[in-house]
């Protein structure tokens, strides 16, 4: 009768000296004398023959030549084999106890590191000769002072775990934590699991166990991540050495390096705008760190027809937002004009209802100056007149021109001469004002007729410039005002004028919006608005449906192309929405149009845009055959020139790491979503042809 303790010490005993089917059986007769179900009896001869191994003499140089083959063979198999069969056992393990309704209990613990044990040494191989098993425990020796590196080594991509050497002690034993941590997830799940595999009190039992389970692998990774971070000794160094260094504390590429506000973290600083914006939006974690590594993962992932699924959303979500944040800015503006027509309805009436007061205030005004006498003082034009002789040879480019000279010898300016030249004649202000209006009036807005208007309007000015009493400087004030607001600008002047000698408009009502907004300067745009709000209130809404036209616009430039996401959005194109908001912003219209405050929210929307849309060269992969292939791989969890194995082998060992792979995609997608991962979905059930289904 062999006690517990013996028993361990034989398992121990034959573990180390490679002896699979003494391993096999001390287990077995272990967990029945663990449970009091059978009485512990094993040949003592088998236990002391496992308590200690005998001296052996030096090895030859050809025993240390096959012992290093051996050591060799048993790491790398440990590092594939080993690992898949330990997660075999100790699923199997945690199953025979949920069974057994004793699951979280200290035997039940025993028994699943038996069998996982158990399952990584059957897929791993034993040295056979003593300096082979020699070589190989002392390796393991060595790499239990990796023990901190095993508990991230299963979140490692696998060509780096086959790269850095990492051998079946790490993945086996101390790297039992993360298989441990995905199988207690796995028994967690009553409803999916642990109801079907022990219904009733004993499905309780287990879940409460699963539990339990869950609890202490969580606070011994927190543990194993503290140590890491505080330790400078070997395992530090070496979990710096495998994980590239440790991250933490380096600051997000482009923040500056200065204190105060402008060494603000980078991905901070892209978080907070996006948080900031009207329509609050969350943004991924590669979008926040811009980093090549991390982008890439998420737009790889995205394509995955299941994993991807939170991804693909957030990506929507936040195009969506993107959206939404224009239409508020676009209601904010107060507008009530729903199409470019009913924008150009709304300024051209405000326009014609304040020139058409303002003209009869003038003309009033003049009638008040007549009535008083003041506009029969004489006055000589006779600048007028020489300039009209002088420009003669030029009416043919310069109708004006003609219009000019027979005006003048109506009202009297001047009488035609010998050789048809004019002759000054002395004449009231009256007339005077009545020449200047006349070729206000004739002037189009061809260039040459613009400037020779310009010309004979001002000579008329320097003649009569002081003459008059109050009520005619009055009166000309109002009519220079006039004439500054409605006449002297063509982006004004068109909206209130029809094409020459016929009914329709010069501009068209759905046409003024362009005209009066993208295709004008900026001062052209400043007399807009100081027009259109001394139209009272009917002009004030018309500068709104202005400034909500253009944000508009802007939003129509962002949508132009036809693709849609899966929320059936328009997609916004970074470009085109980063060009319309430039084509406004480097002549200053944006921060006229919205202030200060709400031109740099609309760059700052540009600039999430731009986050959220755009990546690093290189990160994503337009082809996607490249993606295709690599899923494949990993799916099998490597590749044949790496393992050594064929990949039919590899497929065949797909299904056994399906769940914790699962898992750890899900854990990544959630912290690239700035979550904490909680209860993650279960790998969807399989057909044959490897499809999921629900």
């Amino acid at each position: 009768m062999a006690t517990i303790q013996e028993l361990e010490s034989a398992l121990v005993g034959a573990h180390k000296a490679g002896d699979t089917n003494a391993a096999r059986k001390i287990a077995a007769v272990l967990a029945q004398a663990r449970n009091g179900s059978a009485a512990a009896r094993i040949p003592d001869a088998q236990v002391a023959g496992t308590r200690s191994a005998e001296a052996a003499p030096d090895p030859t140089l050809g025993q240390q030549i096959v012992g290093a083959g051996e050591a060799a063979a048993n790491a790398v198999t440990g590092m594939t084999g080993g690992a898949v069969g330990m997660a075999g056992g100790m699923v199997k393990g945690m199953a025979q106890a949920i069974l057994d309704g004793n699951f979280g209990t200290k035997e039940a613990a025993d028994m699943v590191e038996q069998e996982a044990m158990m399952g990584a040494n059957a897929l791993t191989y034993q040295p056979r000769t003593p300096t082979g098993q020699q070589y190989a425990e002392n390796v393991g020796e060595v790499m239990n002072q990796l023990a901190p590196v095993a508990a991230i080594a299963h979140t490692l991509p696998p060509m780096v775990t086959a790269a850095r050497g990492t051998p079946r002690g790490v993945m086996a034993r101390t790297g039992i934590e993360g298989v441990a941590r995905d199988a207690a997830d796995f028994a967690a799940k009553p409803a999916e699991t642990v109801g079907i595999l022990a219904p009733g009190a004993a499905g309780d039992v287990a879940a409460s166990g699963a539990a339990r389970a869950t609890d202490a692998t969580q606070a011994g990774a927190q543990r194993v991540t503290s140590m890491a971070k505080t330790a400078s000794t070997l395992p530090r160094r070496a979990l710096a050495a495998v994980t590239g260094g440790d991250a933490a504390g380096t600051p997000t590429p482009g923040t500056m390096a200065s204190g105060g506000a402008a060494g603000t973290d980078m991905a901070l600083q892209r978080r907070a705008t996006a948080e900031s914006l009207p329509v609050p939006i969350e943004i991924t974690k590669g979008q926040a760190e811009r980093s090549f590594e991390q982008q890439r993962f998420e737009q790889e992932t995205a394509k995955d027809p299941y994993a991807g699924a939170p991804l693909r959303e957030r990506f929507a979500e936040q195009n969506q937002k993107i959206l939404e944040n224009f239409d508020h800015l676009i209601d904010r503006t107060g507008t009530e004009a729903p199409s470019l027509r009913a924008v150009g309805a709304s300024v051209d009436a405000a326009l014609v209802q304040q020139a058409a007061k303002d003209k009869a205030a003038v003309r009033v005004a003049y009638k008040k100056a007549e009535k008083a006498g003041e506009l029969e003082a004489p006055v000589a034009l006779d600048s007028v007149v020489a300039h009209l002789n002088d420009s003669a040879p030029d009416a043919a480019t310069a109708p004006l021109l003609d219009v000019a000279r027979k005006r003048a010898i109506q009202l009297g300016l001047a009488q035609e001469g010998p050789g048809g030249t004019l002759v000054a004649q002395p004449v009231t202000l009256k007339n005077a004002e009545r020449f200047r209006q006349a070729v206000g009036q004739a002037t189009d807005f061809e260039p040459t007729n613009v400037r020779q208007a310009t010309i004979l309007k001002s000579l008329v000015d320097e003649a009569t410039d002081g003459m008059g009493g109050n009520l005619y400087k009055q009166a000309r004030a109002m009519r220079a005002r006039f004439a500054q607001n409605y006449e002297d600008r063509a982006a004004i002047a068109k909206l209130l004028n029809n094409k020459r000698g016929m009914a329709d408009r010069q501009v068209a009502l759905e046409d003024v919006f362009n005209h009066s907004m993208l295709n004008s300067s900026l001062d052209d745009v400043r007399n807009m608005r100081r027009v259109l709000q001394r139209s009272g209130s009917q002009g004030e809404q018309a500068w709104r449906d202005l400034q909500g036209q253009t944000m508009q616009w802007i939003k129509d430039q962002a949508t132009k192309n036809v693709a849609t996401d899966i929320r059936g959005n328009q997609i916004v194109s970074a470009a085109a929405l980063d060009k319309a908001i430039k084509t406004l912003d480097h002549d200053g219209k944006l921060d006229f149009m919205f202030g200060k405050k709400g031109a740099q929210t609309v760059r700052e929307i540009n600039d999430l845009t731009k986050v959220v849309h755009t990546s690093p060269p290189g990160s994503v992969n337009t082809s996607n055959t490249a993606s295709v292939l690599l899923a494949a791989l990993a799916e099998a969890g490597a590749t044949g020139t790496l393992t050594g194995l064929p990949v039919p082998v590899l497929s065949g060992l797909k299904g056994l790491a399906t769940y914790a792979k699962h898992r750890r995609l899900q854990a990544k997608v959630q912290e690239a979503l700035g979550k904490k991962p909680t209860h993650l979905k279960s790998v969807p059930k399989s057909t044959p042809s490897g499809k999921p289904v629900h």
